[in-house]
């Protein structure tokens, strides 16, 4: 039996949140073509310091263009349970276990596909470890994503603590395998070692990753229509 005290803190957290759960508001307000099923629902996670109070803006643009032409499901992900700009992985990886059950039980679909641009990778990444025997997630495809960190991370601590994951050796890019997802990476190869922000070699660190291929273009302009092309495959499940 509760307690009286047991009562008035659980009500308190019912006014507070709504429930006693933290409830990730589910995201489905940012989800579209969730009635077609051409495809499993893709989720676009973003990057370090985009996003709310980021100094970017989340620039999934082309690619909401090319996956609404090709009527794939598809949510537009952001948190609101941490820093959405500058959380840690740590964050981002819980606020996203709600998230993509709250969207699973919404299409009545038992899995979906990821796409996270840089750090969002590195959150998809860390979800995955957390629950090894998870299988609600088909396909992980980490765009410009520094799996082995990335040297520029450790100049600077702008955006604590999401800098922190960016930077070599971290615990985010020592997130272990979930061998019911596979694994995906595209690289930016504007320059000789990589993109300007993220080598190719870091991108591609783990023996697991499967590389669908690399562009021309630099970190911020790895999300046009060329690198969803290289990605279309997977996305509808032809690969």
């Amino acid at each position: 039996m509760f307690s009286s005290l047991s009562i008035i803190v659980i009500s308190t957290i019912l006014i507070i949140n709504g429930s006693i759960f933290p409830s990730a508001k589910a995201q489905t307000e940012n989800c579209y073509n969730l009635e077609s099923k051409n495809a499993l629902p893709v989720l676009l996670i973003h990057g370090w310091n985009e996003g709310s109070e980021g100094d970017f803006s989340i620039h999934f643009d082309e690619w909401e263009q090319q996956i609404n032409q090709d009527r794939i499901p598809f949510c537009i992900i952001s948190f609101e349970q941490s820093s959405d700009a500058c959380g840690s992985a740590a964050d981002h990886a819980k606020e996203l276990a709600q998230i993509i059950q709250n969207i699973i039980s919404e299409i009545g679909q038992n899995q979906v596909n990821i796409v996270g641009f840089s750090k969002g990778g590195l959150d998809a990444r860390v979800y995955l470890s957390n629950d090894l025997d998870s299988e609600n997630v088909a396909n992980l495809i980490m765009i410009g994503t520094p799996n082995a960190g990335s040297s520029l991370a450790t100049r600077t601590n702008e955006c604590l603590p999401g800098i922190l994951d960016l930077r070599p050796g971290s615990s985010a890019t020592m997130a272990k395998e979930n061998t019911h997802t596979k694994y995906y990476t595209i690289a930016g190869t504007c320059l000789l070692i990589g993109d300007g922000l993220v080598s190719t070699s870091s991108v591609n660190s783990q023996s697991y990753f499967n590389s669908l291929g690399t562009s021309n273009s630099c970190h911020r302009d790895l999300l046009g229509n060329y690198e969803y092309e290289l990605a279309y495959d997977v996305l509808v499940g032809k690969q």
